[in-house]
């Protein structure tokens, strides 16, 4: 068994991580696909264990009667369905296998360019994800073999689940809840759970991610798979896996309480299972389909109707009420669940740490969800205690096991609380109700690891919203900037640089008509740095020693980008998290523009609007980031000139002063020739300029 450590961003620059990207970026053609999966392969490299045996273990699949798998294989060796789609199936494979993965590569990109009947009807030609035409004719067959398997009779083999492998790349799969940057993507199969089945017979039919235990992604040659038949494997992942792992991010993100993504691979006649986690892939070995039927037989059936809920990857302190349960928690606690109602059909968890008595219920849907797949996967509800019915927020990430847990880092404040952050209630990492251990990544495998990726949870007493829903008042939206910037100049001042400002940890307040300096908050302070000492005090802004940048790339300073693209490492200053106060704003403004039903007789202005938000925060590169922050076309994030309808003069103006500061600073920084501003970002030049606007805008000049 072959493993490679991962790398850590102390010793490495930072990668770019396509799931934080994706949960900010709306699909535009300024990103693809490919870029997608580049970054993925790249956060994949040296994250890959291989022939693994303890994947059958870890899903159950070795628990299988052996009686039972004898009975099934033979009963499918002796059936004439099966045995025509065995048939079918060989032949396809034997066609494909006379020719070298670069010529079925260059299959693929005439069938991009073409197109195709089928392709078309899913949509968009040139997407990589779509299936080749050899994959397509892959399903009819294997869909006969599955079934078979699946539902072969055998008295005293009751199944303990009814689950079914469906082909599902021509259908859309979903998430329930806010979807804005959501993927559009669907494998070969999914292994869809019982309570869905009425979409089985309707091949184009929508599907919910959450409702998909696995899934399985084909190919019809040996050598697109994970494994190669003379070497050892690479530590640089293939395409099948780089694709899969494309998939996990939506399963994750869109299947509530899911820690880990299992999938059937299949390439060529050969198979093998992988399952992916916080930490990277672990693969099975591989098998032949034909030499070894049994194993095959184990797989299919184990996976669709033996293995849990739990070992398919169902964080074991979440569980799904009954209706009768819920019914009965809405009628003692109606007014908390009022708060944040359950759309029909939703599923209600009660949540607990996996040790004491501490429960919660869910309500509607995550506030937020990552898409990311090595990163933190954060996961945010609103839940209601089920001994007092208080309504607070559940954070669920994966902490890096070498990083200090957020829990600890709001301890650090000893108690001190500001209207401008997050209040904290508790925290700590959950752990395996049956023995106690700390619920990571390690344990999932069986490791000695010590710094492994470990689920961590508090709560939050701050009820907020997302910062682009201000409803179109900008006196909302610079309050709510002004409260959360003051949330992070107290963390500042107590030894703490946030690190991570983003459109997603800058809320504003939950209730209408908040006090004075709590009109938003800032929080997630996972990445925060902590200076080595307290000295931090208001105007001298040290930087805190030893701090490596963090940020998620559309928010992130041009520094920082221009650091991440030449792969250097830059230490994280303040001056680059008040810059990412600056994008965030620029964010929320075109975020609400772009999502929201706007009337306006200027149609040809908003239109112009949304797409300079497309511009400007849906690129996936670091250089297109930075292009679009530099451009001097008058198209930035922070541009007003072309757009006078949808800024006052007010908000207009702290725009263009922001835009002049920062330019500014990054000319001084990439141009020696360029003096650094007079004034350069600080709090006092972000807080004249939010305190006079907020001035003007409360008395309408």
């Amino acid at each position: 068994m072959a493993s490679n450590s991962a790398p850590t961003s102390a010793t490495s620059p930072r990668q770019r991580g396509v799931g934080s990207l994706s949960n900010f970026m709306p699909h535009s053609r300024y990103s693809n696909l490919e870029t997608n999966r580049a970054a993925i392969k790249e956060e994949l490299t040296g994250r890959m264990v291989f022939n693994d045996n303890s994947v059958f273990h870890r899903l159950g699949i070795d628990e299988l009667s052996a009686d039972l798998v004898d009975a099934c294989t033979a009963s499918i060796g002796a059936d004439l369905e099966f045995q025509n789609a065995r048939k079918e199936l060989g032949i396809l494979l034997a066609q494909a296998s006379k020719k070298s993965v670069q010529a079925l590569d260059e299959e693929r990109l005439k069938q991009d360019e073409e197109g195709d009947d089928e392709g078309k009807e899913k949509g968009n030609s040139s997407d990589p994800a779509r299936p080749t035409k050899r994959e397509r004719e892959m399903y009819g067959p294997l869909s006969v073999l599955f079934e078979k398997i699946v539902q072969f009779s055998w008295t005293g083999a009751e199944p303990q689940y009814n689950r079914r492998w469906v082909a599902t790349s021509d259908a859309k799969l979903i998430k329930e809840g806010d979807s804005f940057g959501f993927p559009k993507l669907s494998p070969d199969f999914v292994l869809l759970e019982p309570n869905a089945q009425d979409t089985l017979y309707r091949p184009k039919a929508s599907h919910l991610w959450r409702q998909q235990s696995a899934f399985a992604e084909v190919k019809p040659h040996f050598d697109q798979g994970p494994y190669a038949k003379s070497s050892p494997p690479s530590p640089t992942p293939r395409s099948i896996v780089v694709q899969a792992a494309d998939y996990a991010r939506p399963h994750l993100s869109g299947r509530p309480f899911q820690l880990f993504s299992v999938v059937l691979l299949i390439f060529g006649s050969h198979f093998c299972v992988a399952i992916f986690d916080r930490q990277g892939v672990t693969f099975s070995p591989s098998y032949d389909i034909w030499d070894s039927p049994d194993i095959f037989v184990r797989v299919v059936r184990g996976l669709a109707q033996n293995a849990s809920l739990v070992q398919l990857g169902q964080d074991p302190t979440a569980r799904v009420l009954d209706d009768h349960e819920v019914q009965e928690v809405l009628k003692k606690y109606p007014d908390s669940f009022a708060t944040r109602p359950t759309p029909l059909g939703y599923p209600t968890y009660e949540v607990s740490m996996g040790a004491g008595t501490g429960r919660w219920y869910t309500t509607g849907y995550p506030i937020w969800s990552s898409l990311s797949l090595l990163g933190r996967g954060t996961v945010v509800w609103l839940v209601v205690d089920k001994t007092s019915g208080g309504v607070t927020v559940l954070k669920t990430a994966w902490r890096a096991g070498n990083r200090l847990a957020e829990s600890k880092i709001y301890g650090m404040l000893e108690g001190k609380t500001h209207r401008g952050l997050a209040k904290f209630v508790s925290g700590d990492d959950v752990v395996f109700p049956e023995n106690g251990r700390a619920i990571s990544v390690a344990e999932f495998r069986g490791s000695d690891q010590i710094c492994s990726p470990t689920l961590h949870r508090l709560f939050l007493n701050t009820l907020g919203k997302p910062i682009w829903e201000y409803n179109g008042s900008e006196l909302t939206l610079l309050k709510g900037i002004r409260a959360a910037l003051r949330g992070h100049q107290f963390l500042y001042e107590n030894g703490i640089l946030h690190r991570d400002v983003s459109a997603g940890n800058i809320l504003l307040a939950f209730e209408n008509n908040p006090e004075d300096g709590a009109e938003g908050f800032i929080t997630d302070v996972e990445f925060a740095h902590i200076a080595d000492d307290n000295s931090a005090s208001p105007g001298q802004e040290p930087v805190p020693r030893g701090a490596v940048m963090t940020g998620t790339m559309q928010f992130m300073a041009v520094e920082l980008l221009q650091a991440m693209k030449k792969r250097q490492q830059l230490a994280h200053i303040l001056y680059h998290d008040l810059e990412s106060f600056a994008w965030v704003l620029g964010y929320s403004h075109g975020r609400y523009h772009y999502s929201s039903e706007i009337k306006t007789g200027n149609k040809g202005e908003l239109k112009g609007l949304r797409n300079r938000f497309l511009l400007c925060y849906g690129c996936n590169e670091p250089s297109s980031v930075i292009n679009s922050r530099t451009a001097i076309t008058g198209h930035g994030p922070l541009s007003t000139r072309d757009y006078p309808s949808f800024f006052s003069p007010v908000m207009a103006k702290v725009f263009a002063r922001l835009s002049s500061v920062i330019l500014s600073t990054i000319l001084a920084v990439f141009q020696d020739e360029f003096p650094a501003p007079a004034q350069p970002l600080s709090y006092e030049l972000f807080y004249n300029l939010l305190d006079t606007a907020i001035t003007n805008l409360a008395s309408g000049v």
